[in-house]
């Protein structure tokens, strides 16, 4: 039988896919949900809400066999360490989402902290100060106070950072007691680096990073934009 082209167009009737999600290979079903825990993928509006995490978590709940594969692949959960996320969720998951994530690497984001004081803060601070040397992505928007606080944690070197995105937020004091001009970001010892991005009054990590990135010789280091 031939099949005319033009009477498919023609047609308006959908072609019906009668598919088995329980049939698909596991190795199918790990790739679709490392798709979905991207939180790059992340709409801006939806960010705090983290569409990536909410996904996995829910993936997990789907069915045994689903349960089986998303709790077995810790690189799945370190790619879901949202912060914002997990202000909605009680405490005891902040652990176990830590515990999930194995000793893979961890995609890191946090936007909402905004007082040191806050749970949300030493969750991170432990993060950066016990697991540094698993952190791939780190993207951090805080208050001036909040960062002030963080700093000391940038400055160890890391072989696993690729992309560092940092930005200091309102309120700004008028007399910083830290700055950013001795080159002492990641020890200047950074070899994985290859984004660095700054905004605000995180301005001067821009300078900071190209002596960063002249020491660890990382020609396709993608400075800050805002830089001078």
């Amino acid at each position: 039988m031939i099949i005319n082209p033009n009477d498919v167009a023609k047609d308006p009737t959908p072609i019906q896919f009668n598919i088995d999600i329980a049939t698909l290979p596991t190795e199918l079903l790990g790739r679709i949900f490392e798709l979905n825990a991207n939180m790059d993928e992340d709409p801006a509006r939806l960010r705090q809400q983290s569409v990536a995490f909410t996904t996995l978590l829910s993936s997990s709940l789907v069915c045994q066999l689903w349960r089986q594969i998303v709790l077995n692949a810790p690189a799945l959960w370190g790619r879901v360490v949202n912060l914002d996320r997990l202000r909605r969720v009680d405490r005891e998951w902040w652990d176990e989402l830590l515990r999930r994530t194995g000793n893979a690497t961890l995609h890191v984001k946090a936007h909402a902290i905004r007082k040191t004081d806050s749970s949300e803060f030493s969750f991170l601070k432990r993060i950066l100060e016990h697991h540094w040397d698993r952190i791939q992505v780190l993207e951090i928007e805080v208050p001036y106070p909040v960062m002030e606080h963080l700093i000391p944690a940038f400055q160890h070197p890391t072989t696993s950072l690729v992309v560092f995105h940092g930005e200091i937020i309102a309120p700004f004091p008028r007399h910083p007691s830290f700055s950013f001009d001795d080159p002492i970001l990641f020890g200047n010892a950074a070899p994985s680096l290859r984004g660095f991005t700054s905004g605000g009054s995180c301005q001067p990590l821009g300078s900071v990073v190209k002596s960063t990135a002249d020491v660890g010789n990382r020609s396709n280091l993608d400075a800050s934009k805002d830089s001078p």
